[in-house]
Parts: structure tokens; sequence; C-alpha cells
């Protein structure tokens, strides 16, 4: 009974998205492969059969395979699957204690991002997706000082043969140094620490049908961020800056 009513909510939810992507929908005026010209808004697809209304409110199915494969192709990726995207990481830890006198126990933390894709929707999808993903790490006693420590873009075809879901780790290992200076009182942390992360999914037209991070300010400003090479410091608008400086103690 629970996975009846699971079941149940889930077709609803689902319904629920197709109703709300339809009501942003423009009308526009359709060409049907034998000539037939009219005005509508596209609905949805069920059973091989496309829902279109009018502007008095009424609606018409009308069979698929009577568009034209432009058209049609717009049904496949409109709207867009639903996707459950998690970011992953793995990090390790090397500390040393005599690798400068005047550093207190360097601590090195490797890291390694990743991110998995899964495709939640019922029904195909015969699209290729692509998938970016941004790791962002922030400078140790500044507020404002990000770094671009790994980017990484890889794509994938929703299917049965890989349970239409993708799991991707980057090559990249990311190495965060931290570290203090042994006359500061009190003692304040140096080097850099793990911050956020932003996934971006595109279907083929480059359209964005999905994204995901704990910091919007990434994602309202990811054509900055696209500009930068990893290793470059930024601020909360992904604009290049310099590194921050720490107060000179002595001379």
């Amino acid at each position: 009974m629970k996975e009846v009513k699971n079941m149940k909510i889930g077709a609803f939810l689902a319904l629920l998205l197709v109703v709300c992507i339809a009501q942003g929908r423009e009308f526009r005026t359709w060409t049907l492969a034998d000539g037939t010209v009219f005005e509508a808004k596209y609905l949805f697809v069920v059973a091989k059969k496309v829902a279109m209304e009018n502007r008095d409110g009424k609606q018409k199915k009308i069979a698929l395979d009577r568009f034209s494969g432009a058209d049609i192709e717009l049904f496949e990726l409109d709207p867009p699957p639903d996707l459950k995207i998690s970011f992953r990481q793995k990090s390790s830890k090397m500390q040393y204690s005599d690798r400068f006198v005047l550093v207190a126990m360097p601590v090195i933390s490797l890291y390694t991002f990743g991110v998995r894709v899964e495709k939640r929707s019922a029904g195909e999808y015969n699209h290729e997706l692509t998938v970016e993903y941004f790791s962002i790490a922030a400078q140790r006693g500044f507020n404002d000082k990000y770094i671009l420590v790994d980017y990484q873009t890889d794509s994938f075809l929703p299917s049965k043969e890989n349970n239409s879901s993708m799991e991707v780790w980057s090559p990249r290992v990311v190495s965060l140094d931290k570290h203090s200076w042994e006359w500061e009182h009190p003692i304040k942390p140096r080097g850099e620490k793990y911050k956020s992360y932003l996934i971006i999914i595109t279907d083929k037209r480059g359209k964005v049908i999905a994204q995901k991070t704990p910091n919007k300010w990434l994602f309202e400003n990811v054509e900055d961020l696209r500009k930068l090479s990893i290793g470059n410091y930024m601020d909360d608008t992904c604009k290049r800056v310099y590194p921050g400086r720490p107060k000179a103690l002595w001379y």
C-alpha cells in the first residue's frame, strides 16, 4: 500500500511539473507535415499524441507522427527529465612538522571531486546531457577570497545500460594547505579550505535544464566563472582578484 501511495504521489508531482512548465510556454505557429498551419500552445505529449491549446482555451490532441522532425525533437526535449544531482568528494590528510621552522605543523588536505546524476522521471530520453561541475575553495582568514580549484565537463546518454545514471570523478587531485605562524597570538590558520561547488546540466540545445549549488551567486555569475582558469582567485561576483595578504607582523 505504501509503495502504491508513493507511486501516486510521484505521478501527481510529475503531472504538476508538466502543468507548470506548460503555463510558461507561449503560443506559436505550427506547420504539420501535410502543410496544415495553426496557432497553439504546446502542453505535453501522452500516448504518442501532442496536447495543444488554442487562444480560446480549447485543447486538442494531434498524433505525434503528423509533425515535422524538428518539432518532434522539441517535444522530446521539453519538458526535460527529472534529475537527481549529487556532488561527491573524497579527501585525505598529510601532516608535516619540519617543513619550515616558522610554520607550525602544516596540514595538507588532498581532495578529489566528482558528481553523480540520475534520471528519476519515467519514459525514454534519447538525447545526450552535458554535465559541468566547478569546485571552489576559500582563502583562510578572508571572507571574500575564493579559488577555482577544479573544473570538469562530461556527457552521458541516460539508458538502460547505465541505469539512466552517470557517476564521474575528476582526474585532478586538489591540494589545500592549512598552516599557522608560530609567533601569532592567537594563532590564525593560513592557507585554503574547501568551500562550495556548482553543477550545471544542459541539453543538446545548450539550454540549462538543471543546476545545484549551496551558493546562488556561483550560478548567477556562471558566465564569469567559466572565464577563469583553475587556480585563479575570485570574489563573490566571480571576477578575478588577487589573493589576500596577511597583515605584516614584523619587518
